[in-house]
Formats: structure tokens, sequence, C-alpha cells
């Protein structure tokens, strides 16, 4: 047929479509499939699906290609594999989760590096950041350039007089003026500009470490506020040779009679008159330290050349025997003005009272046959008086409790009656040694062998033994036969005294304290 001329294939079936290509032959379109219409592609023709083929369709898998722009966000479910696309939910919900929200408090863990350094405001309390000013302003020496009114030297502190200029803080010192205080840090002539400091580390010698100093009202210094007419702080010891001027700062001592800031400070003194040193005391001063002999059953008496420090103590060769009331003497007490003496043992289970004619001086020392018979606990091991001499306590061994007494005739044991108040300190230690009293009586330290270890109390009402609680505040001694206790008066040195080494241990309860612009350091 001339139909067939040129075809391909001139075999034809039913429904075919025989039709001239693009280059003039005939040809044959094979019958399509359902679903399917005959669309032209350029000049040829051929089935395609039905509808757009360019179309996303709403059901089925399909490969978009090119860049799509919507006119609104598309919905989508909560991906579930890593390259679908997220919902805003799922990225709020999970991409923040971890990070720093710019305007929350938060806490963050873990260690972040920064490439540059954060910026910060100035601290207003101790753990902020502090600023590179803040810290070069009030840490670090610096230098300032004033004019002096009078030739200086470096080491003169001055104070800066109505006529501008910089003089040394000595007698001709105006009273008012000793806020603004400085320190030459070179020889400086009358008049000519020179270099100051406020906060300068200077160089000399004859310093206890840690003190605060103050300035004399010749323009030296001390550590000591007796005499002075006022009180102005220049500074503290870093070293016996290094005193750090900083008048500018305010020095505290952190509060006493905290066994929390306790610490021994390597000192002590061994106590060759007696093999078994049991109790220890120490004069209102700290000039003086009694010590009693278990093995001698005598009282020794110390001098210390340094107040309270226990290195410096000599023997006396002054000592009193009270044998004659007591074989197995544990504890000692002194009133506050030194001119009585108490003791306690436990062969005699008694509290016996002495009158000294010259205070704190034992050889004069008498038996003024005043006792008490302790008849709560068959082991009493040391006493207390409270400052008024009108309350005494007792620590008893054998029962593991410190009981509380009435003086009707204040320091006269004669007149002493047991309150019915004690309170135990099973819960602490079983072998209760010393006994001592914070001085307004809120406080109570004792001191056990079992445990080797100073507790502390604190009663909730002043020198009420049955208000008093465990604080769960510990120190372990150095002693491991610990005998006595004492803490000085301003609750900033504690002592021990043990058998083991036979030795008396000096602590201090305090440290030092800077405090800059309202911040403690």
């Amino acid at each position: 047929m001339a139909l067939n001329n040129g075809l391909n294939d001139p075999t034809t079936t039913t429904g075919d479509i025989i039709y001239r290509d693009s280059t003039g032959k005939t040809t044959k379109l094979p019958v399509g499939t359902d679903k399917e219409v005959l669309k032209i592609n350029g000049t040829n023709i051929e089935w395609q699906p039905e509808g757009d083929e360019n179309s996303v369709k709403l059901t089925g898998d399909q490969t978009i290609a090119g860049v799509k722009t919507f006119t609104s966000s598309p919905v989508v479910p909560a991906p579930t594999t890593n390259f679908q696309a997220a919902t805003k939910k799922y990225v709020y919900d999970n991409a923040t989760s971890g990070c720093v929200d710019i305007t929350t408090a938060q806490s963050i863990g873990g260690v972040k590096t920064f490439t540059s350094s954060p910026v910060v405001p100035a601290p207003t309390t101790n753990f902020q950041a502090a600023t590179k000013k803040y810290v070069d302003d009030n840490f670090f020496e610096k230098i300032l350039t004033a004019t002096a009114g009078e030739n200086l030297v470096n080491g003169n502190i001055c104070y800066l007089k109505n006529d501008g200029k910089y003089w040394k803080a000595d007698s001709d010192t105006e009273t008012t003026c000793k806020t603004n205080l400085l320190i030459a840090t070179e020889t400086i002539t009358s008049d000519a500009i020179g270099n100051f400091s406020d906060n300068y580390n200077f160089t000399t010698s004859g310093l206890t470490t840690g003190d605060t100093y103050y300035l004399k009202n010749d323009g030296g210094i001390t550590n000591s506020t007796n005499g002075l007419s006022i009180i102005v702080i220049i500074g503290y010891a870093k070293s016996s040779t290094i005193l750090n001027f900083r008048p500018t700062a305010t020095y505290l001592e952190q509060e006493g009679w905290n066994l929390n800031n306790a610490s021994y400070v390597n000192k002590n003194f061994f106590i060759s008159e007696d093999s078994r040193p049991t109790g220890i005391f120490f004069k209102s001063d700290g000039t003086k330290m009694y010590v009693i002999g278990f093995t001698s059953d005598t009282i020794y008496q110390y001098t210390l050349s340094t107040a309270w420090d226990v290195s410096t103590a000599s023997y006396d060769s002054v000592n009193f025997s009270i044998s004659s009331q007591e074989t197995v003497p544990q504890g000692l007490f002194f009133n506050t003005d030194g001119t009585k003496m108490y003791i306690i043992g436990t062969a005699s289970d008694a509290v016996f009272q002495y009158a000294l004619s010259s205070a704190w001086d034992v050889s004069t020392a008498s038996y003024n046959s005043k006792n008490f018979s302790i008849s709560q606990d068959t082991y009493p091991n040391d006493l207390f008086f409270n400052t008024d001499g009108t309350k005494m306590y007792i620590a008893g061994s054998t029962n593991k409790i410190v009981y509380q007494y009435t003086l009707s005739t204040a320091w006269d044991v004669t007149t002493a009656t047991y309150n019915s108040k004690y309170i135990s300190i099973t819960s602490q230690d079983t072998a209760l040694m010393g006994l001592f009293f914070k001085s307004d009586g809120t406080k109570m330290y004792i001191v056990g062998a079992a445990g080797d270890k100073f507790y502390q109390y604190t009663l909730s009402t002043a020198w009420d033994v049955t208000t008093a609680t465990y604080d769960s505040v510990t120190i372990s001694t150095q002693d491991t036969s610990p005998q006595g206790m004492f803490i000085n008066s301003d609750g900033t040195k504690m002592y021990e005294i043990g058998i083991s080494n036979n030795r008396a241990y000096e602590y201090s309860i305090s440290e030092k304290l800077i405090k800059i612009n309202g911040i403690i350091i």
C-alpha cells in the first residue's frame, strides 16, 4: 500500500496512528495505554500521562527539580529522617535546647572558650566576673603623680593638705585630712612633682604577717590601736618585710569562735615539767599560760613573750601542788581577774577552789577549804564558769554529758546546786575530755579522745546547755590523746593540751579579709 511507503515497520495494528515525522518520513505511533493522551512534542507526537505531566500530584512519589518559590509557607509534618523539611516547632524545641537564651537567667555548664573577651559590667557581688579596669584599679600597684609639700623619701605616708600638696602624716597632720592618704614611692624634694601610690607593696621590717596596720600619730605604723587618737587603716602585712599599703581598703576579721575557720598554725610548746599534762588555761591578756600535771598533781605557770603565741612560752619556775586535794587532776579554771583558781579531778570527783593573793601568780595560791562534790558523774574531766561566775559546767566522761550548775554566790563553789540541766554528746564522742564556751554563752566546744576531735555546738539560749545543738563542725586534734582546750578572748585562737606528745598546740580560727568597694576578696 502507498501508505506503507517509507514505514520502518509496515505492520500495523488497529488504533495505530500513521503520521509524517519531522524528517518527512511516514511514521507509525503505536496505540497508547490507559489514561494516556496524545500530545505534540515539537513536530512529533507522543503518548503522555493524562493531565499536566509537569505538575505536582496530590498522591504518589515525584522528584521535583528546579527552584520553587512558595507564596506561603508549606505545612509539613514533624520530620522523622535527616533530609525531611523541619517544622518551626521542631526547630525551636530542639535547636534552642542547650543554647544560651539572651533574655533569661541560665546556668551554663562546661568549658566555654571565647574567641574574643566578653564585655561585662563592673562587678557588684563576690562571684561576678571582673572587668580589666576594676582589677587594675583595685588590685595592682598604682603610681600616681602629685606635688610634695616637704622633702619626702620612699615609704613616707602622706596626707593631702589644704594647699593641695602631700605632706608627711606626722604630728602636724590635720585630723580631717587623714582620709586622702598616699605613700611616696621615691625621694621627692619639697614643691616637686613626684611618684606616689595608694596601692603599693612597701619593703620594711619587723611586721607580723597577716596583721592589719594603722597610722600612728607620729606618721609611723602599728598593728595595735592602743593609744591612737583616731583609727586609720593603712594596710596589712603580706609578710614580715612587705606592707601592702592600701588605705582605700577596709580590713575585716572573720568572725572568731567558728571552728569551720580553724587550722593548726604549726606552733606548739613541749611540757617538760610533767609527763601527763591534762589541763590548760591562759591569762586574759595571753601573756601567761597554766598547765595542770596529772603525774605530779601540780599546776605550772609559764610566760609568753608574745601574747597568745604558745611557741614563745617559757617556764616561770613557779608552780603549786594540789595533791592534798586531788591526786588525779584533770582540769583547771581561773576567774576573770585571776584571784581565784579552780581544779577538778577524778580521784575525789569534786571541784576545789583556791585564792591567789597576787592575781595570776600560782605561787601565791592557797586552798580556802571550799569545794563542791560532783554526784552526777564518776569521771568529771573538765570545768567551766560563765563570765560572771554564777554558772558552772562540768564535762562528765562516764556519761558523756555536760552538766549545768548555778552558784548563788558568784565564784563560790560551795553555793553551787545542780540545775538538772545537761546535754549528752555521745553521738559525737564517747571520751569527753575538755570543755569551753564562747564568752557570750551562745557556743559550746568540747574535745574528745575517742575521735581525737574538737566539736562545736550552738546554744539558742545563752548559757543554757539544754538548748545546745551540734553544729556538725569538727576539727581534728594534733595529739592522739587530747585532754583539754582553751580559746582566747576574741575567739581567734584555740589551744589544745595532750598526753601523747606532752605538748600545747595553737590553732588559728580567723582569717584576714579585705573589703574593697563593698566586695570581700
